[in-house]
């Protein structure tokens, strides 16, 4: 591409490079605005899925003491099929918290993640800004508006 010529003003090829290196930055900056907007929501989640943890160990706790007093073999109590159905629920509750724990421990992870996404994109705000004043004072230097 030699330059644009939209019939009232001629466009240097340095001119169309730089408003092209200034939509895809724009573009970039769009997408990480849409990934921090979604951190909002995930730290919502990971909040509740803490709170379902903190839950969950308070009733594995309960239970498993419960448990172990019921299933005391003295010989003279039959084991009655609600503990068995007891132990199969702490096993279910403990592998959840087990899982929430696992999502937990990632949090570290993503919010490093989201702390580099927004740092990209203050340096691509400054990149825009600094690339669009570039635009405007060049148009004025050529004479080209």
């Amino acid at each position: 591409m030699v330059g644009m010529d939209d019939g009232l003003h001629y466009r240097h090829p340095w001119v169309v490079g730089v408003q092209e290196e200034i939509e895809i930055l724009s573009k970039r900056v769009e997408e990480a605005e849409q990934v921090i907007k979604g951190v909002w929501n995930l730290n919502k989640r990971i909040e509740t899925l803490e709170e379902q943890v903190r839950n969950f160990s308070g009733q594995v706790d309960y239970l498993t003491v419960e448990v172990a007093d019921l299933e005391k073999d003295d010989g003279l109590h039959y084991r009655h099929p609600w503990v068995v159905g007891v132990q199969e629920e702490i096993e279910i509750l403990s592998k959840r918290v087990e899982e929430a724990e696992q999502v937990i421990k990632g949090v570290w992870n993503l919010n490093k993640r989201i702390e580099t996404l927004e740092e990209q994109v203050r340096n691509l705000c400054g990149q825009v800004d600094y690339l669009t004043v570039e635009v405007a004072d060049l148009e004025k230097v050529t004479g080209m508006s």
